[in-house]
Formats: structure tokens, sequence, C-alpha cells
């Protein structure tokens, strides 16, 4: 459920306090979208992508870096300024989610620290700008000792010592 939580939190967060409305978990849409294989999205769109590299600490406990990459995806062939396919609003819905999640603390995660961001080019009439960020990461899933029963030490007991 960790995993789940923090997916959770950042569509959320994401959809709320940014004008883009439409955010899912990355699978490649705009590829499957180029090949025909998948439902048309909004020309606004972001999808994010968790990348995961952990360790076993103990205890059935996981720990490590999650890379969190948002891929803002836009469409805007003309802005009817005179700079036509040139599209600069990208770059606001870039400075939304800076904003938005620079030291943010997602659910069993540290404060996401931006590491990288890039335009993709790989993509026709599709602009595609991906904001990396990092932070650590706690797993409980496998937590071995969840199911323990902690128990208080009993106190009446009165020792009574003598000096010899």
């Amino acid at each position: 459920m960790a995993l789940k939580s923090v997916f959770e939190d950042i569509l959320n967060k994401v959809q709320t306090e940014t004008a883009i409305d439409y955010v899912r978990i990355w699978n490649d849409q705009l590829n499957l979208a180029e090949q025909q294989q998948m439902y048309s999205f909004p020309n606004l769109a972001c999808f994010v992508e968790i990348v995961l590299n952990k360790t076993s600490l103990s205890l059935g406990v996981a720990g490590g870096d999650i890379t969190l990459r948002f891929h803002i995806v836009h469409v805007q062939l003309d802005a009817m300024d005179g700079t036509f396919e040139q599209n600069l609003e990208v770059y606001g819905y870039r400075d939304q989610i800076i904003q938005k999640f620079m030291y943010y603390e997602p659910v069993h995660c540290s404060g996401l620290q931006l590491i990288n961001e890039f335009p993709d080019y790989a993509h026709s009439n599709v602009y595609h700008y991906v904001v990396e960020f990092v932070c650590s990461f706690t797993d409980e899933t496998g937590y071995t000792e969840r199911d323990k029963i902690l128990k208080d030490p009993p106190t009446d007991l009165i020792v009574t010592g003598t000096i010899e």
C-alpha cells in the first residue's frame, strides 16, 4: 500500500494545485498514441512516473530513493502571436510543478529535490517536458513485526533486598 499511497498523493496534488486537470500514471502514452494503440488524452496532461531504487533494511522494511518524473504534455500549434509552432506555455506548467513539489514530502517519503529537467523532442506536434525529482522512500509493506503483540512488563513486582 505504501507505493500506491505515494502515487495517490502525487496525482491528487497535481490535479488540485496546478492548472493541469488530466493526471495519470505514466505508461508511455505518447508512443502509444502515435501508434494509435491507445485512447487519446487532452492536449494538456501530466503523467507521473516513479522509478524505485531500494534495498532491504531489516525486518521486511525496504528503503531507498525514488526518482519521480513528471511528463508534461501540451499541444499548441499556433499561439496566435506570430510565433507559429513555438510553445512557451509548457514552461509555465513546468514552473507550476516545480513550485508545488520542491521540498514537498509525499507520504512515506522525504522532501523532493529537483535533479533534472529536459524537453523530449521525439514526438511530432507535441511538447513533452520532463521534470525529475528525487527523494528517500521507506516501504513497510513487508514489515514482519506488524502482527506482534507488544505488552508492557509487569509493574507489580516488589523486590526486597538485604545487605550482608
